[in-house]
């Protein structure tokens, strides 16, 4: 959802990346996992499309979230916009739902 502001064509699913993060908490990693896809978008010209698969484990306190995410390269589609941050501002957890904001 994210990348639905920065980018107005559907994305190929061409190339594939693997993440590792974790956190003290479910808030904490939530945060860190946008904030990958943000780095991956500056550093590797990674837009993100899916996620084939997803771990995520808690060890002694500490959360773990393990996933490969496909997705292609930015330079194929047009920019129609940018997120500067992910923030921990009105984040929220529901029993069905998930809040996040961000800062355009």
């Amino acid at each position: 959802a994210v990348f639905s502001f920065m980018f107005e064509a559907k994305v190929a699913s061409k190339l594939e990346k693997e993440i590792s993060i974790s956190a003290k908490d479910e808030k904490a990693l939530l945060y860190k996992w946008i904030e990958e896809f943000l780095y991956l978008l500056d550093a590797d010209s990674f837009i993100p499309s899916k996620v084939k698969e997803i771990k995520i484990s808690k060890l002694k306190g500490v959360f773990t979230l393990n996933a490969v995410v496909l997705g292609d390269a930015s330079n194929k589609y047009k920019s129609i916009g940018s997120v500067k941050a992910v923030t921990y501002a009105e984040m929220e957890f529901g029993k069905d739902f998930v809040q996040v904001v961000i800062d355009l």
